[in-house]
């Protein structure tokens, strides 16, 4: 779908690109990533650091999914080795790798200050991940409103089953620092807050009130 979407940008050579994250509860950065590496000009990583606590439930629920060929370098294998290496509760930097833009024949040329993501209170987890990247890294404009879910923040979930009640219970083992570095609990302000947002709820009503304002900047 996003070579589809980016090939046909590509061959419209469209002069300004919206990507629209408002009521999107999130997913893996691996979809995100790769598209974002169709209009960035540099490597880029999802987080500033990503600390993880060593506990025998996160070890116990990165064990149950662990392939018996699981290559060294996946990231089961590396949680594996690094809560085998540390003692329990100790806290431990993952090693992230960069992201790296498409080759630049892919890429769509566009200049970031033409890129718009719109954003809303309802943007959550790696949605909020998604803007805080391309508002850290200078990819392109935030507009919308502010988001209610954390760019720094604990995440990515484990889960442990009660004995007695059978009950599952997630838990956060990360805390994941937003890319500039920035560990404050908050979530992110767009570069430009739009008014019209406060105004209504209507879903196609603030769209129309984005794409308002995207057309009138230069």
């Amino acid at each position: 779908m996003i070579d589809e979407a980016f090939s046909a940008f590509k061959a419209a050579q469209i002069e300004k690109l919206v990507i629209d994250l408002r009521n999107n509860p999130g997913g893996t950065n691996s979809f995100s990533d790769y598209m974002l590496g169709y209009f960035v000009d540099q490597p880029f990583r999802f987080a500033a650091d990503f600390r993880v606590k060593v506990s025998s439930f996160a070890e116990a629920a990165n064990q149950a999914r662990l392939a018996a060929d699981e290559p060294a370098d996946s990231i089961n294998a590396q949680l594996a080795a690094i809560y085998t290496s540390h003692d329990e509760g100790e806290i431990v930097s993952f090693p992230l790798q960069d992201s790296q833009p498409l080759p630049l024949a892919q890429r769509l040329a566009i200049d970031p200050a033409k890129v718009f993501v719109i954003v809303d209170r309802y943007s959550y987890s790696n949605a909020v991940s998604v803007a805080a990247i391309v508002q850290d890294y200078g990819f392109g404009m935030i507009i919308g409103e502010p988001t209610a879910d954390l760019a720094t923040t604990y995440a990515s979930m484990e889960s442990f089953t009660l004995s007695r009640t059978g009950i599952e219970v997630g838990f956060p083992k990360a805390h994941i620092i937003r890319p500039n570095g920035d560990e404050e609990a908050a979530g992110v302000t767009p570069d430009h807050v739009l008014g019209c947002f406060a105004e209504t709820s209507n879903a196609a009503q603030r769209l129309a009130c984005a794409l308002e304002f995207v057309a009138k900047q230069p």
